[in-house]
């Protein structure tokens, strides 16, 4: 049996006004008021200042992207959460898009706009339509036609190694090395609120801008996916399985043991459905913690982080915690100089770093003999040995 359980009535989780309200309060309380533009105009300099260097985008980024178009988020609201400029997430939509048909041979379903929608899809002309959400058609001040490409994305819908395999291939491999030290000083240049001075920090140097932005995608993304995940939480049904399973693995982070329990008796109502009234008693027990103190499970900006929630989602995103030891950088440099790469050694040096952590270091060295025999394809071919030895790493921990 399958019982609707709703949020209550005065939950500040229910409406986006409420939410609306409650965020602009807590700007206002900043002790230097920080706002929210002022930092989403910061985030938009920084990544003009790395525009034309071939940035990478993250898989996390791309992931944001492909749960959007499949959710039918409109551009805007992308564009928004992620600070990105509209156009720069229709491209690389349309660029991920146009890759995933390439592999998978295209999606052969119709294509209907949201802003042409009349009335809500039937079930069955959902099975065979996809959605092209509000922003992507073409004549919403862009003359790009990214249906297709899109409908490639909600299909397949690539999971995180494919993400990672497309960056590999599309985009030259990125030099700069994102540590726990960055995450932690974005984290808490939030806390005190000056997150929007982080631009003038080290403005020279793109390796630097670079690993600022990677570390505040890190922890914006993953505070709105906590959030994205607790409305879900707040709102599904004893029906809704899979939501339910998706929502606490975007949230775990929040309350560890709480959500786990709940993906725990997921699991038991799929082999029993009879225990969905446990499903429907668990959910109920967290919604009401929930709507007591929202504070501890809604974080609505990277300041409400506390320094163990940034070291959860850290390691989540494959950042080195620990402090690294066993890298003998000296011997390294000296290597790289007898290989006649004096003048790139402190660039290298980071990719040695990343193969280290990997256990992947034979792999490095030969990418170097590579590169001294004049290949010019050896980063690419390192970029993906790393990413394969981190893949392996992440399914041995599973």
């Amino acid at each position: 049996m399958s019982t609707q359980v709703t949020t209550a009535v005065n939950s500040p989780l229910t409406h986006k006004e409420s939410d609306t309200q409650v965020t602009d309060a807590v700007n206002s309380t900043l002790a230097n008021k920080e706002t929210a533009q002022q930092i989403t105009d910061a985030i938009s300099k920084m990544r003009l200042q790395v525009e034309g260097t071939d940035v990478r985008p993250t898989t996390t980024l791309l992931r944001a992207i492909v749960d959007d178009v499949r959710a039918c988020v409109p551009l805007d609201d992308t564009a928004e959460a992620l600070g990105l400029d509209r156009m720069e997430v229709l491209n690389t939509a349309a660029k991920l898009g146009i890759w995933i048909s390439h592999v998978h041979g295209g999606a052969n379903v119709t294509t209907v706009t949201a802003a042409s929608l009349k009335k809500p899809l039937s079930a069955t002309q959902r099975k065979n339509t996809v959605v092209v959400p509000l922003g992507y058609q073409r004549g919403a001040e862009h003359r790009r036609e990214v249906s297709k490409a899109l409908a490639a994305i909600v299909v397949f819908n690539p999971d995180d190694d494919e993400l990672a395999r497309f960056v590999t291939r599309q985009y030259k491999p990125r030099t700069t090395e994102v540590d726990y030290h960055i995450v932690t000083s974005i984290w808490y240049a939030a806390t005190q609120g000056r997150l929007h001075d982080v631009i003038d920090v080290n403005p020279g140097s793109t390796r630097f801008v670079q690993s600022a932005l990677t570390a505040y995608d890190i922890l914006s993304l993953a505070v709105q996916r906590a959030q994205e995940g607790v409305r879900t939480i707040m709102e599904a049904t004893v029906a809704d399985l899979d939501d339910i399973e998706v929502a606490c693995t975007k949230s775990e982070w929040v309350a560890q043991r709480e959500f786990s329990k709940i993906r725990e008796t997921v699991a038991a109502v799929r082999e029993s459905p009879s225990s969905d009234r446990i499903l429907e008693r668990e959910l109920g027990f967290l919604r009401t913690r929930i709507n007591a103190n929202p504070q501890d499970y809604f974080p609505r900006r990277i300041a409400d982080l506390s320094k163990a929630h940034v070291r959860k989602i850290a390691l989540a995103a494959g950042v080195t915690v620990e402090p690294q030891v066993g890298l003998k950088k000296a011997a390294i440099r000296s290597r790289l100089r007898d290989m006649g790469f004096g003048s790139d050694v402190d660039m290298l040096i980071h990719q040695a770093a990343a193969a280290d952590r990997a256990g992947a270091m034979p792999a490095f060295w030969e990418a170097m003999e590579a590169r001294a025999n004049g290949e010019i394809d050896w980063d690419i071919e390192l970029a993906a040995r790393l990413d394969s030895a981190n893949a392996e790493a992440r399914l041995t921990t599973v």
